[in-house]
């Protein structure tokens, strides 16, 4: 394999040295043979990246991911990262009620690299503005809109926000439900309860208040 195929021996001989540490012998020996196989690796490696000057992010995140250890990996990082800023700047001059969710798209494929964090923080600008008028709704009456939001919405500090605000209000709303006296009108609020707020924390609880009404009395 170091003839035909060096970039997967050095691979390998990596896999020894991080996966078996008690296995010194070995890991000495594949610490040396990949040792001997890096100028060649590495050769191979700049020659690929050198053709990635003008390739798309697909391709260059990917090699970023091929060239993890090795030396060229710093350059072949700045190069991605120069690609993808200039892509968040496309999405960025185009305003519009699509630009949340080509953040979306973009926070995912670039993963792992600073111009995804930038994008990130970009979105949950959008959405902490998205949220702002729902937090200065009433309680019991901003419910449907916060579910909205969650569904509308990926993972980010005001999603994060906005179940919190939900499970407060449901919260409130359900302890309400429990403090009335009759057993069955209880029960009866209960079941709508749950069959309207399906997926919360406070709808486990009422559903396990639920179970508590309809357990047979014991003997």
């Amino acid at each position: 394999m170091e003839t035909r195929k060096a970039y997967e021996a050095c691979r390998l001989y990596q896999q020894v040295l991080t996966g078996y540490s008690l296995a010194t012998d070995a890991a000495k020996e594949a610490g040396e043979r990949q040792v001997a196989l890096l100028p060649q690796v590495e050769e191979g490696l700049r020659s690929e990246l050198a053709k990635l000057a003008k390739a798309n992010g697909d391709r260059q995140r990917a090699f970023v991911e091929r060239a993890a250890g090795f030396p060229c990996e710093a350059e072949a990082r700045t190069l991605a990262e120069a690609t993808g800023d200039q892509q968040l700047d496309a999405i960025l001059a185009q305003t519009g009620a699509t630009q949340a969710g080509r953040l979306e798209k973009f926070v995912a494929e670039w993963k792992g690299f600073a111009c995804a964090a930038r994008a990130a923080g970009l979105y949950e600008e959008l959405a902490a503005k998205a949220l702002q008028p729902l937090t200065e709704q009433a309680v019991g009456r901003r419910g449907r809109a916060l579910v909205k939001f969650l569904k509308d919405w990926e993972e980010c500090p005001s999603r994060v926000r906005a179940a919190e605000l939900l499970e407060t209000d449901l919260g409130a709303e359900l302890a309400e439900i429990l403090a009335v006296d009759k057993p069955s009108t209880r029960a009866g609020k209960l079941k709508v309860f749950i069959k309207a707020w399906p997926g919360t924390k406070a709808t486990d609880q009422a559903d396990a208040e639920l179970q508590k009404l309809l357990e047979p009395p014991a003997k």
